[in-house]
C-alpha cells in the first residue's frame, strides 16, 4: 500500500540500504531503498512521523 507509513511491503522485495538525507536526518526519519526480486521495481519506503505521505513509493 503506497503513502502508508508501517504498511508491510510484498514478500519479493529485497533491501538495498538507507539513502542518505540531509532533510530525513534533520526530521528524525529513515529512508531505505528496496528492489522487487520478481520484476525488478525500485521501492523507496519513508518512515517519518512528521509526514502524513510517507510510506512506500515507487521509483
Amino acid at each position: 500500500m503506497q503513502h502508508t507509513r508501517g504498511a508491510p511491503g510484498h514478500a519479493g522485495l529485497i533491501r538495498l540500504g538507507a539513502v542518505r538525507s540531509l532533510g530525513a536526518a534533520k526530521r528524525k526519519a529513515t529512508h531505505e531503498a528496496f528492489v522487487c526480486a520478481v520484476c525488478d521495481t525500485g521501492w523507496d519506503y519513508l518512515d517519518d512521523k512528521r509526514d502524513p505521505s510517507a510510506g512506500w513509493t515507487r521509483c
